[in-house]
């Protein structure tokens, strides 16, 4: 069945309206079309499997037209950010997201996607401009439920000195990169969640060669460590899983910009306990800074 504007209206309206409030003469009062309209599509919407009319009074959705419903809000909710945010008017906005909602296929979709994702990285550069330094916690608190691909790299820390135990760690400015840079996918994933957000690194089998017989070797990072205000907190331990997830609120920012700040850079850096399973000749219990930017 193809959906016009009208029918995509009626489904969003049983979607989010409470039982009491679903009768088809609300919805056509609401939607501003007439009685024996709102019938006859609702029964067209019966007859595709996306509405139960048992109780003709109170019809709604079943669960491929609660699917459906989901699928068409997060497209009306994409394009009308996206065209907001180029300076349409709300009302308008949402007016053509109805109309692109029910034209653009799932492949366009996907470009809609990438680019709602680059706008909200905008409005939160946006939000931070005038801080120089913030926790992980804001991007919590306040960027958009969602999946962003994350560049990042990890860098390695020159080794203390025992005397020199009470001394911050600093990078290694000879060997600035970490080995364990490659014992990652690349790119990372930003996930923010309703009730947590964190950074996702994939693991991967990385190849280095032995300093000391020159030997190529095969290895696997076995322990992942990050560090937090009463210490390192163990976030992989050899059990499996092929992936690494580090909370958000862990990280601290850094807002790098200059007189344009939509083009500034944030980057969150977090310390990391890592060891590889090649050897304690290859790869020991070490540590690095891994640094994320959005």
């Amino acid at each position: 069945m193809e959906l016009d504007v009208v029918d995509v209206q009626i489904l969003l309206e049983l979607m989010s309206r409470k039982d009491e409030d679903k009768r088809p003469n609300k919805i056509a009062e609401a939607l501003q079309i007439k009685d024996y309209d709102i019938s006859r599509r609702l029964k067209v919407l019966a007859d595709a499997g996306l509405v139960d009319r048992e109780h003709q009074r109170k019809p709604k959705l079943t669960d491929t037209g609660i699917r459906t419903a989901r699928k068409l809000n997060d497209r009306v909710e994409c394009a009308a950010k996206i065209l907001m945010s180029h300076g349409l008017e709300k009302a308008e906005a949402y007016d053509h997201a109805l109309k692109i909602a029910v034209t653009f296929d799932d492949k366009l979709f996907g470009i809609f996607g990438y680019l709602k994702d680059l706008i909200e990285i905008a409005r939160i550069k946006d939000v931070v401009a005038n801080r120089t330094r913030f926790s992980g916690k804001l991007l919590e608190k306040d960027m958009a439920v969602g999946e962003y691909p994350l560049d990042f790299t990890l860098y390695k820390l020159a080794k203390k000195k025992k005397s020199d135990a009470a001394q911050p760690m600093e990078l290694n400015e000879k060997n600035i990169f970490s080995m364990a840079n490659k014992g990652f996918e690349h790119p990372a994933k930003l996930v923010i969640a309703v009730d947590q957000a964190y950074v996702v690194l994939t693991l991967r089998d990385m190849d280095e060669r032995s300093q000391s017989t020159g030997k190529l070797m095969r290895g696997r990072l076995k322990k992942l460590e990050y560090h937090t205000a009463k210490g390192f907190v163990s976030a992989f331990d050899d059990d499996g899983e092929s992936y690494v997830k580090l909370p958000l609120a862990a990280f601290e920012f850094t807002n790098i910009s200059g007189s344009d700040k939509r083009q500034a850079r944030l980057h969150g850096t977090l310390m990391l306990g890592v060891e590889c399973t090649t050897g304690i000749g290859h790869m020991p219990h070490s540590f690095c800074v891994l640094d994320i930017e959005l």
